[in-house]
């Protein structure tokens, strides 16, 4: 009986020592002067395509505690002139040390097609602003505890170039040599300015290859301006075929194009695919 009374009272000491460590945790987070803090840095686009993106937002936070804070998720509303477009919960598994402040990435995936289907006055090529109000979850002895956090921005939904072959014109036209310089225009179709960094190109005029390459200038382009670029044919027409020959000296034939283009815009850079196809004036 002796034994059973002193195992009763440890473990009602260990209860009691339990409770005063919530309850000086609880009064310790309630101390608005001795409380972490946490309050978004920055936030940008990161892994940009046409079907979705990553909005990354790196937050610091601040841990003033003789103990570690660990972190365990983040609930999010994304709203924009006062619909919102994207809301949930993430899970984050990370402990704050002692006495020390951490910036943390907090990426946030954005699915194009949910984001149109509820901002129905926004298109591809545009930019829209949005607010973001989170809250970061710590989980402390037991306690599960907030930090509320709000920024705002804008988020882009890129558009594709429009790319054409405006032209080509002949230098020199004969059945051993003929070179020329094809017209390339590349629009960009979005309401932000791109540079246009690189461009590969695979041309055909009808079902003959005239030129394969990249071009790697440079190019920067407004908000729905065009650049135009120069691709240069040189190509042995004899080898081709009469029928060949006889489609280049022409007024005009079928063309197509395709590739792949690097952008770089103030939201970060895109790759994407291209491919055109139609007919194209010649001259000479």
């Amino acid at each position: 009986m002796k034994h059973r009374f002193a195992a009763m009272a440890a473990i009602a000491s260990l209860l009691l020592i339990t409770l005063a460590g919530c309850e000086a945790v609880q009064k310790a987070w309630n101390d608005v002067s001795f409380k972490p803090t946490a309050h978004v840095k920055s936030a940008n686009i990161q892994d940009m395509g046409l079907d979705s993106s990553t909005l990354n937002f790196d937050v610091d936070v601040n841990n003033p505690y003789s103990f570690e804070l660990p972190i365990s998720g983040l609930t999010y509303a994304l709203e924009s002139n006062g619909s919102t477009f994207a809301n949930g919960e993430t899970t984050y598994d990370k402990s704050i040390p002692s006495q020390a402040s951490e910036t943390l990435g907090i990426p946030l995936e954005l699915k194009y097609d949910d984001v149109l289907k509820t901002l129905k006055t926004i298109k591809p090529g545009e930019a829209f602003p949005y607010n973001a109000n989170m809250a970061l979850k710590f989980k402390v002895a037991g306690e599960e505890m907030t930090i509320p956090l709000a920024h705002s921005g804008s988020i882009p939904i890129p558009a594709i170039p429009k790319v054409e072959v405006s032209g080509i014109n002949w230098e020199t036209l004969s059945l051993t040599d003929a070179k020329a310089v094809a017209k390339l225009k590349v629009e960009n179709m979005n309401q932000f300015a791109a540079t246009l960094n690189a461009l590969s190109y695979d041309l055909n005029l009808g079902d003959v290859s005239l030129a394969t390459g990249e071009l790697k200038k440079a190019i920067a382009m407004e908000p729905g301006k065009a650049a135009e670029l120069e691709i240069p044919i040189s190509i042995k027409p004899i080898q081709l075929g009469t029928a060949a020959f006889n489609m280049i000296k022409g007024d005009s034939a079928s063309y197509s194009i395709d590739g792949k283009m690097d952008l770089l815009t103030d939201y970060g850079p895109l790759s994407t695919d291209y491919q055109k196809s139609g007919k194209v004036p010649l001259t000479r």
